[in-house]
């Protein structure tokens, strides 16, 4: 099992915009922090298999988000 980290940061503009540390290139916006939350699982579902279809990634069977908000 893998942990990543998702950042939550507010952002005048859009709401706010989740990152990982760990998962470079991969972030979303929304407007809330649920939807910034779901928008972060669709994007980090594609990043983690192109990860793995490169060999950056190791082939975990399951993936656990820890929650920041600033």
């Amino acid at each position: 099992m893998e942990n990543y980290q998702i950042i939550l940061e507010p952002d005048e503009d859009i709401g706010f915009c989740a990152r990982s540390n760990k998962m470079k290139g991969c972030f979303a916006e929304g407007d809330t922090i649920a939807e910034s939350i779901f928008n972060f699982n669709k994007s980090a579902k594609s990043w983690i298999l192109v990860a793995k279809d490169i060999g950056y990634l190791p082939c975990k069977n399951k993936v656990v988000w820890d929650v920041f908000i600033y």
